[in-house]
């Protein structure tokens, strides 16, 4: 689940910012945001700066408990939670990362 579709869910509200733009990339929209240009970055009211899906949408249900949009704190059921977010955020990324590489690596006329 993106943290754009997580957001309206939690009745909270969240401003997009483009990830792409024209010209050096030292001009991303992104980096006004995030000078280290990751995604998704989340700025709170009071400036905090919040990265990592897992992070962010552990936070996001936590402002919102009686949406019950994650287990409560401390639970075995949130670290169940924590660990299914570990795992798409680490091992599917990677798992995507070698398909592109090897695609990559194929229209390129190499195989391995």
């Amino acid at each position: 689940m993106t943290v754009c579709r997580y957001m309206p869910t939690s009745g909270g509200r969240a401003e997009t910012v483009p990830v792409r733009g024209s010209g050096p990339l030292t001009r991303l929209p992104i980096l006004a945001v995030n000078p280290l240009g990751y995604v998704p970055s989340l700025v709170l009211d009071d400036g905090t700066l919040l990265t990592e899906r897992p992070a962010i949408v552990q936070y996001i249900a936590d402002k919102v408990p009686a949406k019950r949009l994650a287990p409560p704190n401390g639970t075995v059921e949130r670290t169940k939670l924590q660990a299914w977010l570990n795992f798409f955020s680490s091992e599917i990324s990677r798992l995507a990362l070698r398909i592109c590489i090897s695609q990559v690596q194929f229209l390129n006329g190499r195989q391995g």
